[in-house]
Order: structure tokens, then C-alpha cells, then sequence
């Protein structure tokens, strides 16, 4: 249910705010049954939308799940299944999300994967999305922000004293991006900057990512995802053209180019994304005695 508060954010932050979305913006969170939007679920949402001429409105729900949520999923954010068993389910959550967000620019901290779960969702229930306008308050720390220790909602929350009781729910969260995302705008005040630091891309792009789907191959990769199984790809992107590459699984997720794996690459230790078309070939890794034994 959208509800009015009047403590969310001060006059001068909504302000300042409106001159970077002078036709209003919503920010906003979910929380998960796990990191993959293709195959895993959206258990609550929190969005806080600002329109000039009116105060701040919030739209925070639990969600019924089609699938059960782990015990080690629970222990993050703390929502159970017996939380979630009388809420509405994603057809009954999902129009009523869109109708509050509406066509307006969307922001959340790492917003590749909110948005991933957001347009996954509308997928499913066979939902048209508008062209809203992606942004991410991470990307823009990244790159206005550089002396941060790191880049996540929690460090940036402690660099400019923002209150942060209840993190990995989703309300505290939304509204702690928002708090960042204007501490980092105000350092910068360049509003140009800014919009080009943050933005991603348009909703609508993603239609292409649904109308790319492997059923066979991503139902593999699901597989390894959850068991973070490391795995052996041969891959026909990137500067090594048709490398092995050795990785440990993480998501999948929607992109506008297409399905992507997210992983941890074992060469660099770095997380990179993988275009699951581009996947050739893949197996299970050898672990040698050493490795078994750990």
C-alpha cells in the first residue's frame, strides 16, 4: 500500500533532488530468494517516489514467493517463509509496483541486478514495461566518489554519516540509496555529471535479453549457480577469443544485450559478466587432490 510520510527525506534534499529529475524520480529496493533474476524470486519491495509539489510517497510489500526461501537467504535479510505466506504473489504485486513507479527514472544501489529481478518479474506476468530511465547510486560513487573505501550502500552510509538501522530491507535501504545518492550529487553538483555517471540504460531495452533465452543451456548454468559449482567455459568474447575460462558461477540475469552470467573469474579474481550466447562450450572443473581436500 503507497503511504505519505512526511519524515523520509527533507525539503532540501527533495529539492535538490528535482533539479537532477525535474519530472520526479523513484527510488527503490527488493530483496531476494537469491542473486538470480531468471530463476530466483522478489520477496519485498520499498520504493520512495518524489514528485515536485507533492511530499514523498513509499510503496513497501512482502511478496509471496513461487519458491521456498532458504534458511541461509533468510539469515541475510531476515524474512522467512512464514512471514510471506498470507502476502500477495508476484501477479497480484507486480501491477501494483508499476502503477507507483509508472514511467518514471528508476534508482537503486546496484541497479544491474534490482532491475534484472524488477523487469523479470514483469516478464513472467506478462507485464509491458515503460522506458524508464536506470539509474545507479554504486556506479555513481565509482565515479564521483573515488576516495570511498569501497563502493557499497553500508561503507558509503558510515562516509557521510547516514543512519542505517536495518540494512538488506528493503525500505531502509531504498531510502539509505537515496541519502547516498544525494551526498555524492552534492559533492559534485554537476547535474550533467551526474546524469551520465549514473544512468544505465532504458527499461524497455529489455525486451531483447527475454526474446534471447537458452532454456537448455541456462537451466545448466542455474544448476552451477547455486551450487557455485566452478566451472570451465569456452568463450567467444572478449579480447582472448574463444579462451577457456575458468570461473565460479554466481547469477544470471537480464541485460539489455542479452542473458548474462555473472562469475568470478579465477585468473583475474575479479566478478565479470559473460554473455550466455557467446558461452560455447562448458564443463564441470577437474579439482585436483589439493583442492578436494579443502
Amino acid at each position: 500500500m503507497s503511504t505519505q510520510s512526511e519524515s523520509i527525506i527533507t525539503p532540501k534534499t527533495q529539492e535538490s533532488l528535482l533539479k537532477i529529475f525535474p519530472g520526479g524520480v523513484v527510488f527503490f529496493d527488493l530483496e531476494t530468494t537469491g542473486l538470480s533474476p531468471l530463476f530466483d524470486r522478489v520477496i519485498e519491495f520499498a520504493g520512495v517516489k518524489i514528485l515536485r509539489g507533492q511530499e514523498p510517497s513509499t510503496l513497501s510489500m512482502l511478496v509471496k514467493p513461487d519458491i521456498e526461501i532458504s534458511e541461509e537467504n533468510s539469515a541475510i535479510h531476515g524474512i522467512t517463509n512464514e512471514d510471506v505466506a498470507d502476502c500477495p504473489g508476484e501477479s497480484e504485486a507486480a501491477p501494483q509496483i508499476k502503477e507507483f513507479i509508472g514511467n518514471l527514472p528508476l534508482v537503486a544501489h546496484n541497479s544491474k541486478f534490482d532491475i534484472g529481478f524488477l523487469m523479470s518479474m514483469y516478464h513472467r506476468c506478462g507485464i509491458e514495461t515503460d522506458n524508464n530511465s536506470v539509474y545507479c547510486s554504486c556506479n555513481l560513487s565509482r565515479k564521483l566518489n573515488k576516495e570511498a573505501k569501497n563502493h557499497r550502500l553500508s561503507t558509503l552510509c558510515e562516509q557521510f554519516n547516514i543512519n542505517l538501522e536495518n540494512h538488506h530491507r528493503a525500505l531502509d535501504d531504498t531510502i539509505a540509496c537515496l541519502e547516498v545518492f544525494h551526498a555524492v550529487c552534492e559533492k559534485s553538483r554537476d547535474i550533467r555529471a551526474i546524469g551520465s555517471s549514473s544512468i544505465l540504460y532504458q527499461a524497455g531495452e529489455f525486451k531483447k535479453a527475454f526474446n534471447k533465452m537458452m532454456p537448455e543451456k541456462l537451466k545448466e548454468l542455474e544448476d552451477h549457480c547455486t551450487k557455485r559449482t566452478p566451472i570451465e567455459i569456452k568463450y567467444k568474447g572478449g579480447k582472448n577469443k574463444n579462451a577457456v575460462r575458468k570461473i565460479v558461477p554466481f547469477s544470471l540475469l537480464p541485460l539489455p544485450t542479452g542473458i548474462a552470467l555473472y562469475g568470478k573469474c579465477q585468473a583475474t579474481n575479479l566478478f565479470k559478466y559473460y554473455k550466455v550466447e557467446k558461452i560455447t562450450e562448458m564443463n564441470v572443473q577437474e579439482l585436483d587432490k589439493a583442492q578436494q581436500e579443502d
